[in-house]
């Protein structure tokens, strides 16, 4: 990894426009950091939404993953600052991220929002594929949401999985 791949991927953290344009330009849109991070996903995790646009204005891949298979999905519902990823979330999965990635442990965004408490993130991200999936320690969302005392993430995934699975008697 150079210094150059360093500077580009930190940018997204800072929200420093003029690094990641230039960058962009220069063809490092995709360019993965020694950990396997992207501009991207320091973006969605840091909540930086105006780079995170220019990115996928630029051609970013919303699912690559890191060396722990983590993707920006993921990284926007398990660590954004204090929850407020929710418009990133949404604008995530309206550019083609996959609610049912897992990481190297199973996790998907789903099993992030879920333990950290982000109801609205969890919302957008609990679909019928992703709600009975399980990490590799057996657990799903739902236990996530129930085993760190996460209530209203309880609340979101029974609706959800209520609204996947019973379907009106008189259509």
């Amino acid at each position: 990894m150079s210094d150059e791949t360093d500077m580009f991927v930190g940018a997204a953290e800072r929200g420093d426009m003029s690094t990641i344009l230039r960058g962009c330009e220069a063809g490092m849109v995709n360019v993965k950091n020694q950990y396997g991070w992207t501009a991207a996903m320091m973006a969605a995790g840091s909540c930086q939404f105006d780079v995170l646009k220019a990115l996928v204005d630029h051609g970013a891949d919303l699912n690559i993953r890191d060396n722990d298979g983590y993707t920006a999905l993921m990284l926007a519902c398990g660590f954004s600052p204090g929850g407020h990823g929710d418009d990133i979330v949404r604008y995530l999965l309206d550019h083609g991220a996959n609610p049912s990635d897992g990481n190297n442990d199973g996790w998907t965004a789903a099993h992030w929002a879920a333990a950290n408490g982000y109801s609205k993130s969890l919302s957008l991200v609990a679909v019928d594929e992703v709600l009975d999936v399980r990490d590799k320690w057996n657990d799903t969302p739902l236990y996530h949401a129930i085993s760190f005392n996460k209530p209203q993430c309880v609340f979101v995934l029974d609706a959800a999985y209520v609204s996947e699975r019973v379907r009106p008697l008189h259509a």
